[in-house]
């Protein structure tokens, strides 16, 4: 159930990514640099309702675990903006299909690492409540 919840998620993130890109790829920014930019205003949308609605973070707001996925993100948004300009590149300037050719290997991606990142978070919880 948790991955349909994430599913929703990240399609809001999603459309938050999508119409930044496009408004930046619109204003004359090359796709990678685009994505770089669009991607972490989405997956940090992501992160935020995903700690707090999916995965059951405590209400409060928890610096280690984003600090984590941030670094994660910073790698993994980087490695997707170059295959995002070079799949632009491959269809010839068609920036929306270069983004959605990458699209389904970052979504997998970011819920094995979510899903890593809170059951870590959960069983380091329960040690401590032990």
């Amino acid at each position: 159930m948790k991955i349909v919840k994430f599913a929703g998620v990240s399609g809001a993130g999603l459309c938050l990514d999508y119409a930044v890109y496009t408004a930046l790829c619109e204003s004359g920014l090359d796709a990678g640099w685009a994505n770089l930019i669009s991607a972490a205003t989405g997956v940090t949308f992501v992160f935020l309702v995903s700690a707090r609605h999916i995965f059951e973070s405590e209400r409060h707001f928890d610096h280690r675990l984003f600090s984590l996925y941030a670094i994660y993100q910073v790698l993994a948004i980087s490695a997707a903006s170059a295959a995002v300009g070079a799949a632009t590149e491959l269809f010839d300037g068609h920036y929306l299909l270069g983004k959605t050719v990458v699209l389904p290997f970052t979504f997998g991606a970011n819920y094995l690492f979510m899903s890593w990142l809170f059951a870590v978070r959960a069983t380091a919880s329960r040690a401590s409540t032990s």
